[in-house]
């Protein structure tokens, strides 16, 4: 079982910060596409929208691999 106060071995630098501003940066490249090029970048959408139910029915039915034990 997983604590959330666990000690960590690392932290990440900038915590939230780095993170938030990938998160807006990476929303701006979405927007930009979607306005400059909608009709591809509405296909590209469609086909992983298209994906969805593969990946729902094998997440349902446990198909990843299972986790190493920690030693």
């Amino acid at each position: 079982k997983k604590r959330p106060d666990a000690e960590r071995p690392y932290r990440t630098w900038g915590y939230p910060v780095v993170p938030a501003l990938f998160l807006v940066v990476a929303g701006a490249f979405v927007v930009n596409t979607l306005v400059e090029n909608p009709r591809e970048s509405l296909a590209g959408l469609g086909i992983i929208l298209l994906g969805l139910p593969a990946y729902f029915w094998w997440s349902r039915r446990g198909g990843s691999a299972p986790a190493a034990e920690p030693e």
